[in-house]
């Protein structure tokens, strides 16, 4: 028989390995919602509150929220899966500006037996760093002596 100090053994060292990895981790109830106020989420997307909010309020494509719902609550599915997974979606801060990320997610059973899911959330480029522009600017071959003319 599992004690609630496993369980919560368990959940904590899930979450605390998602914590390392990851710029924001949040809990989600058996509906997606927020299970408490998210600080980290608040600061990343600019927001003043995420009280009972759900991620795909901030997700601006209905693509990446149709999947973010179906991945985690499938239609007619009431089995619960302890696989870990991953998805790419693009979230929108308050100002408007599309941030996208790297989603990591695990579901399990809370301590009153209800279906709860920890995500990860993990900023990244759609470009590698080599193929951002560099600042200052490089200069072509031949441009600055162009310049000094």
């Amino acid at each position: 028989m599992i004690t609630r100090k496993m369980f919560l053994g368990e959940n904590s060292a899930t979450a605390t390995l998602l914590n390392l990895m990851c710029d924001v981790v949040v809990e989600l109830d058996a509906n997606l919602k927020l299970v408490r106020q998210a600080p980290k989420l608040e600061a990343m997307l600019a927001l003043h509150s995420t009280r009972a909010a759900t991620l795909q309020q901030y997700m601006p494509n209905e693509v990446d929220q149709s999947r973010f719902q179906d991945v985690l609550c499938p239609e007619g599915d009431v089995s619960l899966s302890y696989e870990p997974g991953a998805l790419h979606s693009t979230l929108r801060d308050s100002w408007g500006n599309h941030i996208s990320v790297e989603m990591f997610y695990i579901q399990f059973r809370g301590p009153d037996l209800c279906l709860r899911t920890f995500v990860g959330l993990r900023e990244f480029a759609d470009q590698q760093l080599s193929d951002l522009p560099s600042f200052p600017p490089k200069r072509k071959q031949g441009e600055a002596e162009t310049r000094r003319r």
